[in-house]
């Protein structure tokens, strides 16, 4: 398959075949999931050979397939759990009631064998934790609802009722876990965890052996191990019969850079040292997420103000994948991947009616949003209102009768045969190949055997409806019982993986790799989701013990979500940002960190899409002042960074700075950037103000980078968020983005990031920071050109005296910038032209970077440059060369980085040579501003219109 970078499985097939050629019949490949297997059996047989394939299994199926015993229907298994649980609490609380409670014991007992977790322990410090009433530090609201359903009804601000049932509980935790592993053993069956803890029991003692049918086991594309299973791999690691293939990035992987997104690889360093990798440290394999050569990784975020926005984008998006030609085989290398899984059925009625490729789902679609679970909801509704009907007929004081098990089975074959009946009708209303008979067929038969499963499990006695030792169920019982079982089942589409469009869930997608990805939903509490450990075991004892904690699970997802961008070409993020109630959308922690990653930030789109309504055409906006005899200008003062936004559109300046209308705030959530830049400015003014005015080697700087020094600067990047007019909010990503800006500042103005292409810093001296100065221009105005007094003010980030080599003593005005890149100013034309246009016919990698052609960071550096060159109170420093300097702290550590400015095909050493004829320029700009008759034309280049406020006003976005 051609595909942009080779894939991490075509790496894996083609060691195979290097290392058996081609009879792979005797070695067994493991995935962590079912769906890697067609796609490695592709990259196997690449032309007309023939060869002996290998056997493919999951983790799963490989550790069932060393058992004898089998995995138990989980409803049967909570079943068995409130049969154990009632005896030992004389509960009288109903299986309806218990069955949730039932599913989160299971999963605790389940996490702990595979883990290996001593049971007798963490069970006993469970008891001494509930001892001394820390119990109250694991009640969150979700927890507090359960016990209010639970216990009855109780006091939240007396919890001894709380504190009664967990005592009683926790009490019986040990005896319950034992208990059903004894009950499930005795009939051959076991839940998951404890087959999986049986298995590797019995091969430590040695009482079952390996197949003979396998020589070697390939572990393909695993991530986080629990214990159960890094025992297994070290098991057949020792007899020579284990090969490990990770899939990873060095980004994430061994990167000491406190930015990078360490979390995503934290149990991928562990593994790598454990069991070592076959693949070699390859940079074509491994490194593609910021070091790969060429087009580099293509980002976009997209905020939408509703999730059927987010679905009805889907077209959009596929008809620009290609140039709008997207063909059948470059459609198998573009995947849509869904993190809500509610998404699926809006997704499927958004693609393109008229396609040239197939469309492939794996996904589980919720079974309580078809119309088969609305038709078997209704069927029982109607059962439960002839009851209470019958109820009500009866005499007062009849006691009620519980319902007998032939009684329960008839009406369980009832509602059967009615699901059975809908599914035929349903099925006539569709095409056999079209997607929602698909669709409904499978709901319809899942919910046909969710209910023979009921039935068989009556039949055996596991579900008790004859009132033994009070345990019966009535039929509302049986019935709440049934509901619960299909709210939390999917229904699993399984189609060629090979073939077509790829639609799936985040989980689908481990081991695979795609050209072009489009994420939907990817927000927080979505991806991943919200943090909290549904457990009766406490975070403190689960994380003593080596248990899964939420922690764990969102390193987890961390790893998946980078992991699937790290060798496409092309990414796109989309999150609901809406407002709802108390819920404010807000973009995922991993797209936020990426904003913040200085490899991968800078390379990233952000657009919004509005639902909002708009007439069919605009009509085009003139824009008058209606002030032909004006006799003063409408402004008379000006900050370069208004200039800049009259240079690159003459409307935006118009609605901004004259009719002052501003946006509602929308940073979803995170810092804005204005913001991060404040903080950051701070920071370094507290630092050089702390340094004092004295001359310092550049050198001396760097003891403040020790660890002595590692307080005080701490201090300093808190303090900065102190703003009394405006604090802003202090987050951990926050302080350590800049800190290390901080950081980065120091080391670079100390030499130690000095490349071939700037001008060595010797020694500086500071003078000023966050410093205000203005200047009065004469400027033309109106019909005579008479010269008014404009003001020309803004704050300069930092003065200092510097040695610079090359150059000597000089002054020096440095504009620190938080984002944006450098730019080569080619003359003074260009200097004040911000509306130049990328020449289309130039590749599109170079059409990605037209922003940056934008001289307008130059252009604001000079403007500070002219208010120190005219203004008295520098008239100290006439003499010396005036040097401006762009500090992009995000940069210091690229290769060939310089700070001073490119003009005219080399580094600016002097303002002051150029001085004269920035400023005419200046005022001309001035001159026309201020012009009663100015228009306030839209601007020519359209790229702009993609990030302002406005474009709706002007009609750009119809």
């Amino acid at each position: 398959m051609d595909r942009y970078i080779d894939s991490f499985l075509q790496h894996v097939a083609a060691s195979l075949k290097n290392k058996f050629g081609e009879n792979l019949s005797r070695v067994a490949v493991v995935f962590p999931n079912k769906r890697a297997n067609l796609f490695l059996n592709e990259y196997l047989v690449t032309g007309n050979e023939v060869m002996w394939a290998p056997t493919y299994m999951t983790i799963s199926e490989l550790f069932t397939s060393l058992s004898h015993l089998q995995i138990a229907d989980p409803v049967d298994v909570v079943c068995r759990l409130y049969k154990h649980y009632a005896k030992a609490t004389n509960s009288n609380e109903s299986l309806d009631y218990f069955y949730g409670w039932g599913e989160r014991l299971l999963a605790d007992f389940d996490d702990l064998d595979k883990n290996l977790g001593d049971a007798d322990k963490i069970f006993r410090d469970l008891r001494e934790y509930q001892e001394i009433g820390a119990y109250d530090e694991i009640l969150d609201e979700d927890q507090i609802a359960q016990l209010r359903k639970f216990a009855g009804d109780f006091s939240v601000k007396d919890r001894s009722k709380i504190r009664e049932r967990f005592m009683q509980l926790w009490e019986a935790m040990l005896p319950l876990y034992k208990g059903l592993k004894e009950d499930l053993s005795k009939d051959g069956m076991a839940y998951e965890g404890q087959l999986y803890r049986d298995v590797l029991e019995q091969l430590k003692r040695q009482e079952l052996v390996l197949p003979a049918q396998f020589d070697y086991y390939a572990f393909v594309g695993f991530n986080v191990l629990d214990s159960v299973e890094k025992e297994l791999f070290k098991l057949l690691q020792a007899e020579g019969k284990a090969l490990f293939y990770w899939d990873y990035d060095v980004h994430y992987v061994n990167n000491n850079d406190p930015l990078a997104p360490t979390e995503a690889g934290v149990f991928l360093q562990e593994n790598l040292k454990t069991f070592p990798n076959e693949l070699a440290n390859d940079t074509g394999l491994y490194n593609n997420l910021t070091g790969r050569s060429g087009t580099k990784l293509g980002i976009t975020f997209v905020a939408a103000d509703t999730d059927a926005i987010q679905a009805q984008y889907v077209d959009q998006w596929l008809s620009t994948r290609c140039d709008g030609k997207l063909d059948s085989n470059e459609a198998r290398q573009t995947a849509i991947v869904l993190c809500d899984e509610g998404q699926l059925l809006p997704v499927l009625h958004a693609l393109p009616k008229s396609k040239g490729y197939d469309v492939n789902i794996t996904k589980g679609f919720p079974l309580t949003h078809t119309p088969a679970y609305a038709s078997v909801i209704r069927f029982m509704n109607e059962m439960l209102y002839d009851q209470n009907v019958r109820r009500c007929k009866q005499p007062e004081g009849t006691k009620l009768m519980p319902l007998q098990q032939s009684e329960a089975m008839d009406k369980l074959l009832v509602v059967q045969q009615l699901v059975k009946n809908d599914a035929v009708d349903v099925r006539k209303k569709y095409k056999i190949d079209d997607w929602k008979n698909i669709l409904y067929t499978e709901s319809y038969f899942q919910i046909y055997t969710i209910i023979s499963r009921f039935v068989k499990l009556i039949e055996t006695g596991t579900l008790s409806t004859e009132g033994t030792n009070n345990l019966y169920i009535g039929l509302d019982t049986l019935f709440k019982l049934l509901k619960q079982v299909m709210r939390s089942q999917t229904i699993p589409f399984h189609g060629e993986p090979a073939v077509g469009l790829q639609i799936m869930g985040v989980l689908e997608t481990r081991c695979l790799d795609f050209k072009h990805v489009l994420m939907l939903s990817v927000g927080e509490g979505i991806l991943p989701q919200k943090a909290t450990d549904a457990s009766f075991i406490p975070f403190l004892i689960r994380k003593r013990y080596g248990l899964t904690t939420y922690v764990r699970k969102t390193a987890v997802y961390a790893y998946y979500f980078y992991r699937l961008m790290q060798r496409a070409q092309d990414v796109t993020l989309v999150y609901n940002n809406s407002t709802s109630g108390t819920h404010r959308g807000e973009m995922s922690r991993f797209m936020r960190g990426m904003l913040y990653d200085p490899q991968l930030g800078e390379s990233i789109d952000r657009y919004h899409l509005r639902s909002v309504p708009r007439p069919l055409s605009l009509p085009e906006l003139k824009i008058c002042t209606n002030a032909e005899n004006m006799e003063q200008p409408f402004r008379n003062k000006f900050s370069p960074s208004a200039l800049n936004t009259y240079l690159s559109c003459n409307r935006k300046f118009y609605y901004h700075y004259i009719k002052h209308l501003r946006k509602p705030d929308d940073t979803d959530g995170i810092i804005a950037p204005r913001d991060l830049g404040t903080v950051f400015h701070r920071a370094a003014q507290l630092f050089y103000e702390s340094v004092g005015t004295q001359r310092i080697e550049s050198k001396s700087l760097r003891n403040y980078l020790e660890d002595r020094y590692n307080v005080q600067l701490q201090d300093i990047v808190r303090k900065a968020f102190l703003n009394p007019e405006k604090p802003i909010e202090r987050t951990p990503l926050v302080e350590t983005i800049v800190n290390k800006f901080l950081h980065d500042t120091i080391k670079y103005d100390s030499g130690e990031f000095n490349t071939d292409k700037a001008l060595t810093l010797n020694s500086l001296e500071f003078i000023a920071a966050e410093h205000y100065a203005e200047v009065l221009l004469k400027v033309p105005f109106g019909k005579e050109d008479k010269l008014v007094d404009i003001k020309l003010y803004g704050e300069i980030d930092r003065l200092d005296l510097a040695e610079l080599e090359g150059v000597g003593r000089c002054l020096r005005v440095v504009d620190y910038k938080t984002g944006g890149s450098s730019v080569e100013v080619k003359n003074m034309e260009h200097m004040f032209n911000h509306q130049q246009k990328e020449d289309s016919k130039k590749e599109d990698s170079k059409k990605k970077d037209s922003k940056k052609k934008n001289p307008k960071h130059p252009f604001q550096t000079f403007a500070y440059c002219l208010l120190v060159h005219e203004s008295p109170e520098f008239s100290q420093y006439k003499s010396l060369p005036l040097v401006p300097a762009l500090y992009y702290v995000h940069h210091f550590q690229q290769k060939g980085f310089n700070p001073y400015i490119s003009f005219e095909g080399k580094s600016c050493t002097d303002f002051r040579a150029y001085a004269e004829e920035f400023k005419s320029k200046l005022i001309g700009l001035l001159s026309e501003i201020i012009d009663p008759k100015n228009p306030f034309e839209c601007t020519n280049n359209k790229d702009t219109c993609k990030y302002c406020d406005f474009c709706d006003m002007c009609g750009r976005n119809s």
